[in-house]
């Protein structure tokens, strides 16, 4: 197998050091490898961490698309937030998952610019729009796809100043139990070096990032970053890492990085130098195989394997008949996003709670599903509003901020673990 695949990459220089390998080979659909030591798996529906490394114009993007591509077949919500300033990210649009699985999708902007599509694309799509500094919590988990790209923003410091915020209020508020979000970073070191101008800045900047590493995984986030230099990330961060792609490194990243067990499995001459399919692929059990990515193809939906990923030179918004216009009416500027509530979203909440609190005509509680019917609300989302919004809060602050904000009857009751003394409080 190893010489079949070395047969089809045409490599004239031998990657490896010392014999073939003879371990098995692990194929998921978006990679395809061949185990030196210790063989593993990507487990998909684990959140965790994947870092990819590389030098420029090395198939990183659509590396970490092809796993958004293999979350989207999970069900996973798929948040791109930033990417290449050539809006590679709006790609996915094209994706046959996206039509097939009928994604609900959301596209974010500016605070002086909206979206306009001026033409019907040659596949059908349709989306939801919102200024990124109007996201709540809310919309996160009612969406399967959002997209934040930079055209849609009228310079790059707004496109930075209002994306920290987001990120920093997913670690802080999110609660990804039931659905898990897939967060796609296409260049971990342009959050922090963008339009960063004093030393309170960068400490800020610097400690959004590590906690979006480190508790990440902790409320249900898969994240995959894509980095061109290793040091550029802060060690406390890349060192949270699940997985670790290395593509082409170049010569200047090769000498500098810290992946001590490549030198003993791969030639140094291989890895400044491979092609943009190949990668390398280590985990933080010590796992070490090399191999190629399969294209962003929808998992194999798109005929010949053609990539939906968006061509080097290709204009994407042209493709997809959008274009970025001046915003009709006028938003007030909102100074905090954390002190930002969505009201319909809070309703919702107080209408589930409300509901699952009233018994039956037979004497019995209302089921979960029963809520589901009568509300028209789905079954993830009230199940995580009833467990892990409402009894969370009421655990640990004895009150529910959301149903207190409303007028809810049970806002210092845990509704779902003792009903019926949640009752006699209305009583």
């Amino acid at each position: 197998m190893s010489q079949l695949l070395a047969d089809t990459w045409k490599r004239q220089r031998p990657p490896y050091k010392g014999d073939a390998p003879t371990t098995p080979t692990y194929d998921d659909g978006v990679f395809n490898i061949i185990w030196r030591h210790k063989p593993t798996f990507v487990n998909y529906p684990k959140a965790h961490v994947t870092v990819c490394v590389g030098d420029k114009d090395t198939g990183k993007g659509m590396t970490l698309d092809g796993m958004a591509d293999k979350h989207m077949s999970f069900n996973h919500i798929v948040f791109m937030a930033q990417g290449a300033h050539d809006n590679e990210d709006l790609a996915i649009l094209r994706d046959p998952l996206v039509q097939l699985m009928k994604k609900r999708v959301l596209i974010l902007t500016g605070d002086s610019t909206e979206v306009h599509q001026y033409r019907e694309p040659e596949m059908h799509f349709t989306f939801d729009q919102k200024p990124i500094s109007r996201l709540t919590m809310g919309d996160m988990y009612n969406y399967d796809l959002i997209l934040n790209v930079f055209k849609f923003y009228v310079s790059t410091e707004e496109y930075y100043d209002k994306m920290r915020p987001v990120l920093k209020r997913l670690y802080e508020k999110g609660e990804f139990y039931d659905r898990m979000l897939y967060l796609k970073i296409g260049e971990a070191a342009e959050i922090l070096n963008q339009n960063v101008q004093t030393y309170a800045e960068t400490n800020m900047v610097r400690t959004i990032l590590t906690n979006v590493f480190k508790q990440s995984r902790h409320i249900g986030i898969s994240l995959g970053v894509a980095t061109q230099r290793w040091e550029d990330v802060q060690k406390g961060a890349r060192l949270m890492g699940d997985y670790y792609l290395i593509k082409a490194l170049g010569m200047t990243e090769l000498i500098g990085a810290r992946f001590d067990k490549l030198w003993s499995y791969f030639t140094a001459d291989w890895l400044e130098s491979m092609e943009s399919n190949e990668l390398c692929f280590m985990s933080d059990r010590g796992s070490v195989g090399r191999g190629t990515v399969y294209p962003a193809n929808g998992l194999g939906l798109m005929k010949d394997k053609i990539s939906w990923h968006k061509e080097e030179n290709e204009s994407i918004m042209k493709f997809l008949g959008l274009e970025a216009i001046e915003r009709k009416e006028h938003l007030e500027p909102q100074l905090d996003i954390e002190l930002s509530d969505d009201p319909e979203n809070d309703q919702k909440h107080k209408k589930i709670i409300e509901f699952y609190m009233v018994k039956n005509p037979d004497g019995s509680w209302r089921s979960m599903s029963q809520v589901e019917t009568l509300t028209n609300i789905g079954h993830s989302i009230v199940q995580r509003e009833i467990t892990l919004v409402h009894d969370t809060k009421v655990e640990i602050a004895g009150v529910c901020d959301i149903c207190a904000r409303t007028g809810g009857s049970y806002q210092d009751a845990k509704v779902r673990r003792n009903r019926s003394e949640a009752a006699k409080r209305t009583t």
